[in-house]
């Protein structure tokens, strides 16, 4: 019997829960002599009264262990949770004092040790003047609330991992395990392991698993295989460690395939990345590279009859009619694109005049290579844009 399987009792016969145990001992036996057929209320008569006398002659240190804390008890024996001289958290399973006079008893519980040993590493049969099983407790009990510090230092991965293997390990030795107090689960530094020195009689894995995905929470990430396998698990656990196991394994499987396609395709994006960025350096290098022809020259005749001149010099070029241009390219921004279009435009439909060109001193052969040049800087800030926004 634990505190849980005590509660659940409780709420099944009606009574109200008391955190005293001898007031709910007095009234279970108030309600028991009301309706003296009812089994529910015998068996908590039992409980409770088991509870109540767990201390009962026992010494406060038992077999090298200052007992503290009831962990779970029945007819025979106790279950303490407690300490050694050196400060070691230990788990002590002692026979009561009748018990304990009892060799058939005795015999009994040197037996279980000896069943539990290869599920329950490290438990020790204590043959003295008290009887008991002693186990060492590698960390701290498990905390109830999902949220605790110690949560979210381990993911849930691990904690639901560690504790189906070490049910998987009851299983294997042919052992049943009880129904599992919340302490009995440990904290051992790189997962859960179990400290319980009681044999079960019926498998209570199913039970087990759901109280132990209750305990450690199932998660809040929906897209995680794992926190969908620790739902699936509290509501409806499989009945054997080993099928749960399975489902873990494969939960496990699909969690790193996925994590490999997102490192495969993070990869595929770093290095497109890496030569996308590559270019856009190409290209603004080439861009600064090569200046613009110089020299001037006219490219034809506005709306208004006046003349529109085309002036390249090293740091910038103008175009319009005079005292009217505006700026085409310059060395700090570069190309205008709207007015760039306006010229070449006005290029390609203009008809080539010698007459023009004399008049302000200019060269079709510049005007050629400098319309070239612009429209070269056009496209090459096109390719420029569209990597650098391909890019983002």
């Amino acid at each position: 019997m634990t505190a849980d399987e005590l509660a659940d009792l409780t709420a099944a016969s009606g009574l109200r829960p008391s955190a005293m145990p001898a007031e709910a001992l007095r009234a279970a036996e108030e309600a028991a002599d009301r309706r003296p057929g009812d089994a529910v209320l015998g068996k908590l008569v039992l409980a409770l009264h088991g509870q109540v006398s767990a201390a009962d002659g026992l010494p406060p240190h038992v077999a090298g262990v200052k007992r503290e804390r009831l962990i779970r008890w029945d007819r025979e024996s106790t279950t303490w949770e407690g300490f050694t001289p050196d400060g070691q958290g230990a788990m002590i399973r002692v026979l009561r004092p009748f018990a304990a006079r009892d060799p058939v008893l005795r015999r009994a519980l040197l037996r279980t040790a000896a069943a539990l040993e290869p599920a329950v590493p490290g438990i020790a049969p204590i043959d003295g003047a008290w009887p008991a099983l002693v186990l060492p407790v590698p960390g701290p009990a498990v905390p109830r609330e999902p949220e605790s510090a110690m949560q979210e230092r381990f993911p849930l991965a691990r904690w639901l991992a560690t504790g189906v293997l070490a049910l998987a390990r009851w299983e294997a030795s042919k052992l049943e395990a009880p129904r599992l107090a919340p302490d009995e689960w440990r904290h051992a530094g790189t997962g859960l392991t179990l400290a319980c020195l009681t044999l079960g009689e019926g498998s209570k894995t199913a039970e087990n698993l759901a109280a132990l995905v209750e305990q450690i929470g199932d998660g809040d990430d929906e897209e995680d295989p794992v926190a969908a396998i620790a739902a699936a698990m509290r509501a409806a656990p499989p009945t054997r460690a080993d099928d749960a196991r399975v489902l873990l394994l494969r939960a496990f499987a699909e969690h790193l395939a996925g994590e490999r396609h997102r490192l495969v395709a993070e990869r595929a994006r770093a290095s497109r990345n890496r030569r996308e960025a590559g270019l856009i350096r190409l290209v603004h290098r080439l861009d600064r590279a090569l200046p613009p022809p110089e020299g001037r020259g006219a490219i034809g005749v506005d709306l208004d009859g006046r003349i529109t001149v085309l002036t390249s010099e090293p740091a910038r070029m103008t175009w319009g009619p005079a005292r009217e241009e505006e700026l085409v390219w310059s060395r700090e921004s570069g190309v205008v694109p709207a007015v760039t279009r306006r010229l070449l435009r006005a290029r390609a439909t203009a008809a080539p005049s010698g007459r023009l060109q004399r008049e302000v001193g200019g060269s079709v052969e510049v005007i050629d290579r400098v319309t070239r040049w612009l429209a070269s800087a056009l496209r090459l800030r096109t390719t420029r844009l569209i990597l650098e926004k391909s890019a983002r």
